[in-house]
């Protein structure tokens, strides 16, 4: 997704040989997740996976869950080493939507939207969402009216 992997896995070996140069180009502009901010929301099993992740791609990871206000998270390591990272729930999703590059929803069967058309405006231009939680999470006709907009 962010470093374009299933393009150029694709168009690769099929233009490759011909169009080696503009591909490069294309693909060489790949973001770094290093140093981008990662927002999970909801600090269930999965979620703290995802944090997981997100910590040893470099990100800065913050999280929202109105039900657990903070959780330490082990990272274990080959050499039976760990490290513990205190991770605090932010203040509101606002906080989310407007500090992350990279939004991963986590989250049980809600009443209603988390992300709407107003959600959208507040999220950095080329912001990323990954919704692993059930349907009925994001708005997806303000999803595709986000989308339009650019």
């Amino acid at each position: 997704m962010v470093r374009h992997l299933h393009d150029s896995n694709r168009k690769m070996p099929l233009e490759g040989d011909s169009q080696f140069k503009q591909l490069k180009k294309v693909y060489e502009d790949a973001n770094e997740m290093a140093g981008k901010t990662l927002g999970v929301v909801g600090l269930g099993r999965i979620g703290i996976e995802t944090i997981k992740i997100g910590i040893g791609l470099g990100m800065n990871v913050i999280a929202y869950d109105k039900f657990i206000p903070t959780k330490d998270i082990q990272l274990n390591f080959f050499d039976g080493q760990s490290l513990t990272f205190h991770i605090k729930s932010v203040d509101s999703l606002e906080t989310i939507y407007k500090q992350s590059d990279f939004i991963s929803f986590h989250v049980p069967a809600q009443d209603g939207y988390l992300v709407g058309e107003a959600e959208f405006k507040m999220m950095k231009n080329g912001a990323m969402i990954v919704n692993a939680a059930r349907g009925g999470v994001i708005d997806e006709k303000a999803l595709v009216k986000a989308l339009d907009a650019g």
